[in-house]
């Protein structure tokens, strides 16, 4: 493993060099390589440390996020040596070594049941990627099976954790990162040139990307609380438009947000060659059905050619139900579970109510849809008792930021993974 760490910055070798501690923390900015250096530093532990016949544990926010940050980089780390093996074992995921029968557990862990998928485990080693995402009860039980047995003596065994910076009074930040000297552990803090593949014209492209309070977080690396409004860059003398390109739009679709006694929020939305988005029209009513009586409601849309549509995840009955009701208009229309991973789809937008560099914006909203600029203004995060942002949402003024929210964010991970991947979300929730 040695002849891979000619490609390290000196702040990847350093941790790769490193004995491994009790915790072994790498926070920093996204992109700045923290990741990389974990895999080839988790390879050469399994390598060369491990023991035969060893459990560890890999962790991640979601299967998918695991597998797609960790799991296909390590089997790449270990193309050519060929000792990892990714398969199932009693419908769970494992990476196996089979000549020294070393298994890998690898699983999800983003709520509260995550903690019984690890229960009665013992495991020689955890390395855990995006750790904040995870809840403290599976932290709390991860740790408390990181032991083995080593001449007869119990051992404390190590943990890898990669993550980018969330608020300060995060469990993680106040028990772990701030006590890092008491618990035998090491905070290695990773910034942009951190990364040997850095260069100025990336780092530029990604201020682009976030505002407000992800910009001080994933691009200074900051630990800071949210504050305030959520969307703090909508402007309404730019994003509030009285006229529509119509010409120029390739694509029109909906968001939808559920409601009965909460109002059920439905945004018309064209997108032009450029990816720009235009939220043309709304429908924002109280005691609406899902059921044909809809069709009356949304009458006025039947000019447009609505090819998708994108709803709350967690009501996938209504998902069907819309798609086979719209269909009877629009016959090629197809409804999508929502990704609802409110954090990541909330800097989706912020990101496309930030400018261009040919000027423009990636979001605008026609000035009849009321509500829409409405609630914008007023999606605001929850406070604590000091007044200040907790990184969670107020459930008020939020059903149309829901509603553009669904079809922003899961259309980026739509061409980024695949239709597939939102039609098989859709048929486990049936």
């Amino acid at each position: 493993m040695t002849q891979t760490t000619d490609i390290f910055s000196a702040k990847q070798r350093a941790f790769y060099d490193e004995p491994l501690k009790d915790f072994n923390m790498l926070s920093g900015v996204t992109g700045s390589g923290k990741s990389f250096c974990a895999n080839l530093k988790f390879y050469k532990y399994i390598c060369e440390q491990v023991p035969e016949g060893s459990v560890l544990l890999l962790s991640g926010n979601t299967e998918e996020s695991l597998y797609d940050n960790i799991i296909l980089p390590l089997l790449d780390i270990d193309r050519n040596i060929d000792w990892l093996e990714y398969t199932g074992v009693a419908a769970k995921k494992r990476l196996i070594i089979r000549h020294k029968d070393i298994q890998i557990v690898c699983t999800g862990a983003n709520n509260e049941k995550s903690q019984d998928r690890i229960h009665g485990k013992n495991v020689y080693m955890w390395y855990a990627d995006e750790v904040v995402k995870q809840p403290k009860s599976f932290v709390d039980m991860a740790l408390s099976r990181c032991r083995y047995v080593e001449k007869g003596r119990m051992r404390v065994a190590p943990v890898i954790w990669t993550m980018n910076p969330d608020s300060p009074s995060h469990y993680i930040k106040t028990s772990y990162i701030d006590n890092a000297h008491k618990i035998g552990g090491i905070n290695w803090f990773f910034g942009f040139y951190d990364n040997p593949h850095m260069n100025a014209e990336f780092i530029e492209k990604q201020k682009l990307r976030y505002g407000g309070v992800f910009y001080e977080r994933m691009i200074l690396g900051k630990w800071i609380l949210a504050e305030g409004n959520i969307y703090n860059e909508f402007d309404r003398s730019t994003h509030i438009i009285d006229i529509i390109p119509y010409n120029q739009i390739q694509e029109w679709i909906i968001g939808v947000d559920w409601g009965y006694e909460n109002p059920l929020a439905i945004l018309l939305i064209g997108i032009d060659s450029d990816d720009t988005y235009y939220i043309v029209d709304e429908i924002y009513v109280q005691h609406q059905l899902i059921d044909d009586s809809i069709l009356d409601v949304m009458a006025n849309w039947n000019v447009y050619n609505i090819t998708s549509g994108y709803g709350d995840r967690s009501r996938p009955e209504y998902i069907v139900q819309l798609q086979n009701i719209i269909q009877k208009v629009h016959k090629n229309f197809q409804m999508y579970p929502g990704e609802n991973d409110v954090q990541e789809g909330i800097q989706e937008v912020m990101r496309r109510l930030k400018k261009r560099n040919n000027g423009r914006c990636g979001l605008y909203i026609n000035k009849r849809c009321v509500n829409t600029i409405r609630e914008t203004e007023n999606y605001r995060w929850k406070l604590n008792k000091e007044g200040i942002g907790k990184d969670e949402p107020i459930k008020e003024n939020d059903h149309c930021p829901d509603a553009y929210r669904y079809p922003i964010y899961s259309r980026r991970n739509k061409f980024d993974f695949g239709e597939e991947r939102l039609q098989s979300k859709l048929r486990e929730k049936i």
